[in-house]
């Protein structure tokens, strides 16, 4: 639906420098961006000439269709938190003028009443067996009790369901239960306006009963149960149903029943000529939508087109019949129409037609007859009775619906409706509809989705949809003559097929190969037996996967710790940056890790989240509030589509309940692989547009070129995850994928250190790469001078920092270029050496692919050189180019002659090393990270 400009005001922190103003600007355009991904336009207008006075900036967005005016204040206290609702309110505030939404949604309103009529008429005949109504006029009387049924659902829904488009029906699948009380009724009072009482008696009874199971249900809280249905079984009904949608949309329009055996091909292909019409206006409206859907991201770009497409039917219909001067009476004659549904005058003697009085219509003595044969004083308590098993279940019969359709809807309307608030709306509505003497409702999954795709939403909207299918109360039994069948087939059968599309096409690359064929199996079993027998075969197909997914460890949470114990292997900072991790307000004690492990599937979903939660509470209650998260997938050994799409909840959860900064996800995975799901889980974690961040901080899964320790690409985006923190995270979302655990940790704890001061990041950027030309220039060696000599200060305690400078004068400068050979492994040491550019990587098992990669910083050799032993493993040059400064043998010799205390600084680096290597590796073996181990 066209969306209207919407203007709105938020009041944002900012900081009290230009700088942080500028900032803020591009946090916010990025946020969003991600926010409204799907709008092909997105700006922030800032002008020069805008102004700020007491600390006060406006900035006027401009998103797509919509546009906003922020007024951000520039005093900021760090901590203080801006909330993604605020700006996620504005954008989505319904216009001022609520009878220009409704407007705008004429065609949706229409679709979702034409839809809910054309299930009555069919049905409405279908409520009594044969013979059996005493009264005249018995599809106008059916019709109408489906009306009143349909329209208190609609009412009621419309104030206390979570969803922003509800339909409201009657149960029409209950249908098969009246006629079992009808005979029973013709049993004991044979044919008459007595058991006729009788059997609305006991069908509003019978609402009663449904209403009160389902208010209990929600009240009590037992809505969770239906989370334990996998989401490959949801997907699979959903696919059963768009067969059922299409198997109807031929049954409308050739008026015959059908099924998908040789005898209804038959009967399809004998009157073909009427479903002819439905296939070319189908054909037309899907190259309609496929010509004029958005390039980019393959969605509708006119979501008004179906509607006003199926609008348009009648028309064309019409002037078809005038143009080749075909009668309506002798369309409606040949099936093109639907027939007259039995009503009458005030006389009785005539049907009413269309140019009928008005009056008429509305004064028809008709009307209540419903109400009228009610009488509570003719009800048979024998018939009640005998009828217990049946309404019991039917009760059942009409649990059944909601707690799948809930679910389904929030599949495919990208809603979060809470099932026990639904369960309790609809608890109110057939407990009203019971006492009024209606029939059982509910919320229709396919009538809701087709006016949730048509664009409609809103209480003004749905308001206008019970009003308008009350109209039909009156003038239904003479209207409805005049819809063509083909407009109804077209209705059933795109919204069929799209449903086929979304459960058996586009989910074939969300799910894995036995959760797809549990996909097909259910859908097929609806298609061909019906809801009852799919429901048996979701549970089938649930048990198995279920069974082939079964797991030694039924927990999905390994461990969890503060990073205050669990440390990176990156030993060498600063004693600034150690302060700043050490300090238990602004330090590690803000990380948490949380390790999962085993197969994390559909059983074990609600585990994890309260798990997480869980975990999360306590450490708050210890250490505070958690700043940064990092979920570890290194023991995971698989992740089923239920999880895998379960977990941007988990995240928004864990971002929106919590309030945590920032999220880090460790995959486990050798490079070039993610995590071990066919679900493309990384692009809901952290956006399809992001990196995986790698323990060089400067290569990413798609690039193969030389690297370094820290580039601009991985300044950018630590900038992006400090901002996270000093913003309580704002409008950004700069969520990381790591990995390695070790390579989370870095990343964790280098956020917190800039976070505090941005300065040691200053360091680092002196280490971006230069050109090859430039390499041996005096003055790069000169710089390199100076950051040898913040390294060592890093490497020893404060007492020998004075021996920085006279150690570097025994170092020789080596240059290697990529892939060169530092060391072969089993060599004898002959020296030690610094790495202050570049990258190399260290290999202990070429074939079972055991290696390490040693940024500049760090110091390699040592420990051979101090024991005079053999090389343990290979060293070579990994980025384009490396610059070592190597202590020999000879020069170590010579200092532990002559300046002992300048040679006990290699053994003290080597010490402090080897010491933290040993707690480090101790500490991923409790986490159980072996594939992980520095070496």
């Amino acid at each position: 639906m066209k969306q209207t400009p919407v203007h709105r005001e938020i009041d944002p922190l900012l900081s009290s420098s230009q700088e942080k103003l500028q900032r803020d600007r591009k946090a916010w355009r990025n946020s969003l961006l991600v926010k409204k991904a799907q709008s092909a336009s997105a700006r922030l207008v800032y002008t020069n000439n805008e102004e700020i006075n007491d600390g006060i900036t406006h900035f006027d967005v401009e998103l797509g269709a919509e546009s906003f005016s922020l007024k951000t204040n520039s005093r900021m206290d760090d901590g203080d938190a801006l909330l993604d609702q605020s700006l996620s309110n504005s954008m989505n505030q319904k216009t001022d003028n609520p009878y220009e939404d409704i407007l705008s949604q004429i065609p949706a309103i229409i679709v979702a009443t034409i839809l809910g009529i054309i299930i009555g008429i069919p049905f409405g005949a279908a409520y009594f067996p044969l013979n059996f109504f005493p009264l005249t006029g018995e599809t106008a009387f059916g019709l109408r009790l489906f009306i009143f049924s349909t329209v208190i659902c609609q009412l009621v829904l419309t104030f206390t369901s979570n969803f922003t488009n509800p339909i409201g029906l009657q149960i029409v699948e209950n249908v098969p239960f009246y006629h079992a009380i009808a005979e029973i009724c013709i049993e004991e009072l044979g044919y008459g306006v007595e058991a006729l009482s009788n059997l609305l008696l006991i069908l509003a009874f019978a609402t009663i009963l449904v209403g009160i199971s389902f208010y209990l249900l929600g009240a009590l809280g037992l809505g969770r149960a239906i989370y334990f249905i996998p989401k490959h079984v949801l997907v699979g009904l959903i696919g059963g149903i768009g067969f059922f949608i299409f198997q109807i949309s031929i049954e409308v329009v050739i008026n015959q029943d059908f099924s998908f055996s040789i005898a209804g091909m038959k009967a399809l292909m004998q009157n073909f000529h009427l479903y002819s019409y439905v296939l070319v206006f189908e054909l037309t409206l899907r190259l309609l939508t496929y010509l004029t859907k958005n390039k980019k991201t393959g969605t509708p770009k006119y979501p008004l087109l179906a509607p006003i497409f199926y609008c348009l039917i009648p028309p064309l219909i019409f002037s078809w019949l005038w143009l080749f001067g075909i009668s309506f009476e002798e369309a409606q004659a040949e099936g093109y129409f639907f027939p007259p549904t039995g009503g009458s005058s005030n006389d009785g003697s005539q049907e009413l037609t269309f140019t009928a009085s008005i009056y008429q219509m509305f004064t028809d003595p008709h009307l209540l007859d419903p109400w009228r044969v009610l009488r509570l004083d003719r009800l048979s308590f024998k018939v009640l009775m005998r009828s217990i098993p049946t309404i019991i279940g039917m009760v059942l019969f009409s649990l059944i619906h909601v707690p799948i359709y809930v679910p389904a809807l929030n599949l495919s309307t990208n809603q979060d409706a809470d099932i026990n608030n639904e369960l309790r709306a609809h608890g109110w509505s057939n407990l009203i509809c019971g006492f009024l003497g209606g029939l059982q409702n509910y919320m229709g999954y396919s009538n809701s989705v087709a006016y949730a795709r048509a664009g409609g939403k809103g209480k003004f909207s749905s308001i206008a949809i019970a009003l308008s299918t009350a109209l039909f109360f009156f003038i239904g039994p003479t209207v409805c003559m005049y819809i063509p069948r083909c407009m109804a087939g077209v209705i059933l059968l795109h919204l069929g097929v799209d449903l086929i599309q979304e459960s058996l096409i586009d989910a074939f690359h969300d799910f894995e190969r036995l959760e797809y064929f549990g996909i097909c199996f259910v859908a097929i079993v609806i298609s061909i037996y019906g809801i009852e027998e799919g429901l048996l075969a979701g549970v089938i197909t649930a048990l198995s996967v279920f069974i082939a997914q079964s797991v030694h460890v039924q927990n999905p949470i390994n461990g969890h710790s503060s990073a205050e114990m669990l440390r990176s292997s990156k030993w060498n900072r600063s004693a600034e940056a150690k302060a700043i991790l050490d300090d238990t307000s602004i330090g590690c004690s803000r990380i948490l890790l949380i390790q999962l492990q085993g197969h994390l599937f559909f059983g074990n979903l609600s585990k994890l989240t309260e798990s997480i939660c869980t975990i999360i509470r306590e450490h708050e209650s210890k250490h505070g509030k958690v700043w940064i998260l990092i979920l570890d997938f290194s023991l995971v050994l698989g992740i089923d589509g239920s999880v895998a799409m379960g977990m941007s909840k988990i995240k928004d959860m864990i971002h929106g309940d919590y309030d945590v900064s920032l999220c880090v996800y460790v995959t486990g995975e050798k490079r070039n692989k993610s995590f071990p799901c066919a679900y493309k889980l990384a692009d809901d974690l952290v956006g399809q547009d992001s990196n995986l961040y790698d323990e060089t901080m400067g290569r990413t899964l798609d690039d193969n070129k030389s690297y370094h320790s820290l580039d601009q690409s991985t300044l950018h985006r630590m900038d992006e995850a400090i901002d996270i923190l000093l913003h309580e995270r704002m409008f950004l979302t700069a969520d990381q994928i790591c990995h390695s655990l070790n390579e989370a940790l870095k990343f964790a704890e280098d956020t917190l250190i800039a976070r505090s001061n941005r300065n040691l990041c200053d360091d680092l950027i002196s280490q971006i790469k230069l050109p090859i030309r430039k390499i041996n220039d005096p003055v790069t060696i000169q710089k390199e001078v100076s950051i040898l000599e913040k390294m060592l200060n890093n490497l020893l305690l404060e007492e020998y920092y004075s021996y920085a400078l006279p150690l570097i004068s025994n170092l020789e400068r080596e240059v290697y270029k990529e892939n060169d050979v530092i060391w072969e492994a089993g060599s004898t040491s002959d020296s030690a050496k610094f790495v202050v550019r570049g990258v190399l990587v260290g290999i202990q098992d070429e074939e079972r692919g055991i290696s390490e990669e040693i940024e500049s910083g760090q110091i390699i050799g040592e420990a051979a050189l101090v024991q005079n032993s053999n090389r343990t493993s290979a060293v070579k040059c990994l980025s384009e180019v490396a610059v070592l400064y190597s202590l020999s043998r000879k020069s170590y010799q010579r200092l532990l002659q002559q300046s002992p205390k300048i040679a006990m600084c290699i053994q003290i680096i080597a010490i402090r090393n080897l010491s933290f290597r040993a707690r480090h590796v101790s500490h991923n073996i409790f986490f159980r990270e072996g594939r992980n181990l520095s070496i």
